[in-house]
């Protein structure tokens, strides 16, 4: 089951769900045949593949009702930032 596109932190989740079973990084890296800086690129991660978040979910049994509760508990997504490649200064002098 991948996060819906409307979370776009499917990393939180995860790390979230791990947090509320009191699955330690080091556990989750061993139980996964990954190293523990593995687990925390993934749970830092905008995107994971379906693939990849359908494995994790199913190596640790989280249930579809564990993770429709987990996604209430995230925090809202970071405001878009706008950068000077998409807004350059010489396009604000114009209209000031």
């Amino acid at each position: 089951m991948h996060p819906d596109k409307k979370d776009d932190q499917p990393g939180e989740l995860l790390k979230l769900l791990r947090n509320l079973k009191g699955i330690k990084q080091d556990d989750a890296a061993s139980k996964l045949g990954v190293r523990q800086q593995a687990i925390s690129k993934l749970e830092h991660c905008k995107k994971i593949s379906a693939k990849k978040f359908d494995k994790i979910i199913t190596a640790f049994k989280f249930s579809q009702e564990e993770i429709e509760a987990a996604k209430k508990y995230l925090p809202p997504p970071p405001p878009i930032a706008f950068k000077k490649a998409l807004f350059p200064a010489s396009l604000y002098l114009l209209h000031t």
